[in-house]
């Protein structure tokens, strides 16, 4: 079975998106660690806090 990143990039992704809650700071790290960066968009949930986006270019530049 191929990597997720490799896989992705067969299928033609350019790039892959998570969300995590804002307060989740171990989740964030870990998305940080794996190349992911916020990207500024959010979603409010009032029983459940932010949600964050984020996102990870598989092909080394947004211009690629």
């Amino acid at each position: 079975m191929a990597r997720p990143r490799l896989r992705a990039r067969v299928e033609g992704y350019r790039r892959v998106w998570a969300t995590v809650w804002d307060w989740n700071t171990a989740s964030r790290r870990v998305l940080a660690k794996l190349g992911f960066t916020e990207t500024g968009r959010t979603e409010v949930d009032p029983a459940r806090g932010t949600t964050l986006f984020t996102a990870r270019w598989l092909c080394g530049q947004a211009n690629d």
